[in-house]
């Protein structure tokens, strides 16, 4: 049944062949309303999906791409007020190993000669050479594969010991 003017099909023929041109207004209408409503709900449901996704991806930890260069005096900062610091000496790349860490090493150092034990790690590292050099190679390896902040001691050993 179609109403006069009416531009749009009979959607309901069963239910509204009894309903006068008012009536069928007011239910098209509604029925209207509904689809916007819905598709605003579908549309806000997609928008927040999207940004919880976002969030989601932002509070991953990521890599640390960089490491720094620190002198004595901030390395010290560094060890006091860090409390997941991992101190790396890596002079065993530079001979005896044990040797040079009996003559002496920083607080609560330890040995390490291969960057991939810290791999994945979320401790800050600390990393010290004899001279600093052999430190930003290690230092190097690891960006990107680890997740803490990532130091090493401007002329390592050496330095600090002066």
């Amino acid at each position: 049944m179609k109403f006069q003017g009416e531009n749009y099909p009979n959607i309901f023929p069963l239910v509204t062949s009894s309903l006068s041109s008012g009536e069928y207004m007011k239910i098209k209408d509604k029925i209207i309303i509904s689809l916007i409503l819905g598709t605003f709900l579908l549309l806000s449901l997609i928008v927040i999906f999207v940004i919880l996704v976002a969030e989601i991806r932002y509070l991953e930890p990521q890599y640390t791409t960089f490491y720094e260069n620190v002198n004595i005096s901030h390395a010290k900062e560094i060890i006091n007020s860090t409390t997941n610091l991992s101190i790396i000496d890596v002079r065993g790349l530079e001979g005896c190993s044990h040797c040079q860490f009996r003559k002496g090493h920083l607080p609560n150092a330890t040995m390490y000669n291969l960057p991939d034990s810290f791999f994945n790690t979320t401790n800050d590292i600390l990393v010290y050479s004899r001279d600093g050099k052999r430190g930003e190679t290690f230092c190097e390896q690891l960006v990107n594969h680890t997740y803490g902040k990532i130091y090493n001691l401007e002329g390592g050993w050496n330095a600090w010991n002066q």
